[in-house]
């Protein structure tokens, strides 16, 4: 079962019941007819590796969870086929026709009731049913005395075992409660001059907060905030209990121009963002614990925030990008002038201009707030 957050402190998270803390279930249509029709039969090695079908089919469905693939499918003395992505390993099980996924700590599993979640400790009653029928299946192949119409036979005898048995299960789902939802999030930069860093998104139960205002912001929103740098807030979150997906998307937003992309949420999952105003010292924007929309189409707008945690100089130096400034060594920047004490989370404000040590236009880089928008769109189911 999930549990409490532990060795994370910059996340803060409420308990919640065990039945609350139950695994996520995505009921999708295509799902029944991805998994009714999955066959592997005529995968030919490419140069390339690529997805195909029952594979290609799944990634699909969660392409931010699996990622690219590393190698072509390979397959067992049974007629399993596996594949390395990226991200994890991709599984086809022949006995039952199931497809699942894992990255190491969760499993996905696209079977007749749709796409389910998983810890790896964990497995659904079908699961081990499989599992029991498969190692016995495995124990009597033998490639050296046999044909291959026997060996096929065997295999299609445990097929017909395997479904005789899971036929006898009232629930084979028994782990799963709630069911994932789909989101398509575009995020608008609204401003002239500030471009957006590569936002990290993420879904996730209440009671976790990426960042609060007033508060002190953490190591990894520092990061964001005064770097534009997206990962150890991604690692902080990517495979904790609690999120049901995180990510890193890899590439800023220029100013006046939008991002749109797709995330998975539970019922009561909540969602955060944070992305950096890239000509700031610390700025940074996002959202924290807002809610996903039941229906259609919910909008926020973005507010501008600093971390406290760095002085704002305004000067090429102090800075991570060059910002349209002609001067200084981009090998030899971003000299990160402490604010000491921290300070808390704060609306910021703005850019200062000429005058001290800014080198910064406010004509150009200035903004007024919201400086974005970000609207969060249902999709399935």
């Amino acid at each position: 079962m999930l549990r409490p957050f532990r060795g994370i402190p910059e996340i803060n998270r409420q308990y919640r019941t065990e039945e609350e803390q139950m695994h996520r279930l995505f009921l999708a249509a295509t799902a029944f007819a991805l998994v009714s029709v999955f066959t592997l039969v005529g995968i030919t090695n490419a140069q390339t590796p690529q997805f195909t079908m029952g594979f290609q089919s799944f990634a699909s469905l969660v392409p931010n969870v699996v990622g690219q693939p590393l190698e072509d499918a390979a397959f067992d003395i049974v007629g399993n086929a596996t594949q390395a992505t990226t991200s994890g390993l991709l599984v086809w099980h022949k006995l039952d026709n199931v497809v699942d996924f894992s990255n190491g700590s969760q499993t996905w599993v696209l079977a007749d009731a749709g796409l389910m979640l998983r810890d790896n400790g964990e497995r659904f009653q079908f699961e081990i049913l499989r599992e029991q029928v498969e190692s016995q299946v495995q124990s009597q192949l033998d490639p050296a005395t046999m044909s291959q119409a026997q060996m096929d036979a065997l295999i299609a005898g445990a097929q017909a075992q395997l479904d005789t048995l899971e036929a006898q299960l009232g629930q084979p789902e028994a782990l799963i409660e709630t069911q994932l939802a789909t989101f398509r999030v575009t995020l608008q930069n609204g401003t002239a001059g500030q471009p957006f860093s590569p936002p990290v998104a993420v879904t996730h139960v209440p009671g976790l907060s990426i960042f609060q205002v007033g508060a002190l912001a953490s190591d990894q929103i520092a990061a964001v905030a005064r770097n534009g740098d997206p990962v150890p807030l991604f690692q902080l979150l990517s495979g904790a209990p609690g999120v049901t997906e995180a990510m890193n998307l890899g590439v800023g937003v220029d100013p006046g121009t939008a991002i749109s992309f797709m995330i998975v949420a539970g019922p009561d999952d909540l969602f955060s963002l944070a992305t950096m105003l890239g000509c700031t010292n610390d700025g940074f924007t996002g959202v924290s614990n807002v809610a996903l929309p039941q229906n259609g189409t919910v909008t926020f707008a973005l507010m501008s925030w600093d971390a406290g945690r760095e002085n704002n100089t305004e000067r090429i130096e102090d800075l991570p990008g060059r910002c349209g400034i002609p001067v200084g060594d981009p090998l030899n920047r971003n000299a990160e002038v402490n604010t000491i004490p921290p300070q808390g989370i704060a609306p910021h404000p703005g850019i200062v201009g000429p005058g001290g040590s800014s080198q910064l236009d406010p004509a150009t880089r200035d903004w007024t707030d919201p400086v974005g928008m970000l609207t969060i769109e249902r999709m399935t189911p």
